[in-house]
C-alpha cells in the first residue's frame, strides 16, 4: 500500500492473491514513485477508481477497472476523452498501470484498464 501526503484519495481494490508487480522490490519502488509523482501531487481533485463489468448481448462478461478524476479544474458532466490500457504479464492489478491511469485521469481522461 502507499503512504504519504500524495497518496491517491481512492484505493484500488486488490485481490488478496493478485500480483501488483514483478517482485516485492519493484512494487515498493512503484508505490514510492506513484506517491511522489509531481504531476499528480499538484492536482487538487479526487481520483475515482471503480470496477467495470459489462455483459454483451451474447453473454460474454468483460471485466476491468475505470479511473477518472473529479475536481481540480475538471468540469463534472463534461465530455472527456477515453483511453484503454492493457496489462502486461503482471496482470490488471499492476501498480504501474494504475499509476499511469491515475496520471491520465488527472489530465481529464477516463481510463479503462482492461482485464484480458
Amino acid at each position: 500500500t502507499m503512504s504519504g501526503a500524495a497518496e491517491p484519495a481512492v484505493r484500488w481494490a486488490l485481490d488478496d492473491d493478485a500480483r501488483t508487480a514483478a517482485s516485492a522490490d519493484q512494487a515498493h519502488i512503484l508505490a514510492q514513485a506513484w506517491g511522489s509523482d509531481p504531476e499528480i501531487g499538484v492536482f487538487g481533485g479526487t481520483l475515482c477508481a471503480v470496477p467495470f463489468v459489462r455483459t454483451t448481448t451474447d453473454g460474454l462478461v468483460m471485466h476491468g477497472s475505470l479511473a477518472y478524476c473529479n475536481g481540480g479544474g475538471l468540469r463534472e458532466g463534461s465530455p472527456r476523452p477515453g483511453v484503454c490500457l492493457v496489462h502486461t504479464a503482471v496482470g490488471p492489478q499492476d501498480l504501474y498501470l494504475r499509476w499511469r491511469a491515475h496520471a491520465l485521469a488527472t489530465r481529464g481522461y477516463v481510463v479503462l484498464i482492461a482485464d484480458l
